[in-house]
């Protein structure tokens, strides 16, 4: 997500006191002098224009898996760095809170850019909210911190009761998905205000394990394989990079598996994903399975929790 980085300095500004993402994941207040000047609704990306000069993309990264805020910053300066940055001469870092999120903000000056590039972050469950950009030199600080302190996710039903489910269902539909959940408590549970959609994300007792659970309409034309590879080319077009990804496909069900080697202070991630798709009375299930550190020791118990996963009429 550094293309935004090219976007002219001077763009033209339509007011806005927030700006609210298109999915429906976060909201930020928008500082005095910032203005909404782009939604890329298909990207669920933003463009905010500020009045001094520059503008910054923000978008929400998704993050499966246990993430620091370390970790996410440190993959988007990577991506950053290697993408047509080069050398830059770090100014400043601010650590900050957003409500209970942590979060950063860092600056670069960069001459060969002729400005100030901004890359900043807050880390919300399930992923995280980065911005980047270039402003005027000197830069606005003052409001970018306070943007970055204003951000919170939004539609957030508040967790069901702890304990151990053994599937997600919805109010409109006759059916829920059955799993094994044995080991996992529910960490979040997030509903569409039209009943039609759900997502679920559970952490296990074994911190390195993660799983969410997805429900929401599927399109009339998809198709297992169309739904699986359109996923996959959205998380091909974000850091990090997928690594030896593989994909698999049957009669009821479409997959595909990767791992994500992002460097941390005590070694690789060296995280194994795996995500399994279904479709089932006009919608289409997802869900999706991580493992931080991964060792042929985790297969088996990933290997037979994937095969405890079905739809169970109501």
């Amino acid at each position: 997500m550094v293309g935004p980085l090219l976007l002219a300095l001077a763009i033209g500004e339509v007011a806005q006191p927030k700006y609210e993402d298109s999915r429906g994941r976060f909201v930020v207040d928008l500082p005095t002098g910032w203005t909404v000047h782009e939604v890329d609704s298909a990207e669920g990306m933003g463009i905010l224009a500020c009045k001094a000069g520059g503008s910054v993309a923000i978008v929400f990264q998704e993050l499966p898996g246990e993430w620091t805020l370390d970790t996410f910053l440190s993959m988007l300066e990577t991506a950053m760095q290697e993408s047509f940055l080069g050398p830059a001469e770090l100014q400043k870092t601010v650590d900050l809170e957003a409500g209970d999120h942590a979060g950063r903000l860092t600056l670069y000056r960069n001459e060969r850019l002729g400005g100030t590039v901004v890359l900043g972050g807050v880390l919300l469950r399930g992923g995280g909210v980065s911005i980047q950009g270039i402003v005027s030199q000197p830069p606005p600080e003052q409001g970018i911190v306070a943007l970055l302190r204003s951000v919170r996710p939004t539609s957030v039903m508040p967790a069901i009761v702890p304990g151990s489910p053994s599937g997600v269902g919805l109010a409109t539909h006759r059916w829920a998905v059955h799993a094994d959940l044995s080991g996992f408590k529910v960490a979040d549970d997030e509903r569409r205000p039209d009943g039609l959609a759900r997502k679920v994300f559970y952490k296990h007792q074994d911190p390195r394990i993660h799983l969410t659970i997805l429900i929401k309409p599927a399109e009339a034309s998809a198709t297992l394989v169309s739904i699986r590879d359109e996923r996959l080319s959205a998380l091909a077009a974000k850091p990090p990079d997928e690594v030896g990804v593989r994909t698999a496909q049957d009669s009821d069900s479409a997959s595909m598996e990767y791992f994500v080697e992002v460097p941390v202070q005590d070694g690789p991630l060296h995280q194994r994903n795996v995500h399994t798709f279904w479709t089932h009375d006009g919608s289409r299930i997802e869900i999706h399975v991580s493992v931080t550190r991964y060792t042929d020791a985790d297969g088996e118990w990933l290997a037979t929790f994937l095969r405890s996963v079905r739809i169970v009429k109501g």
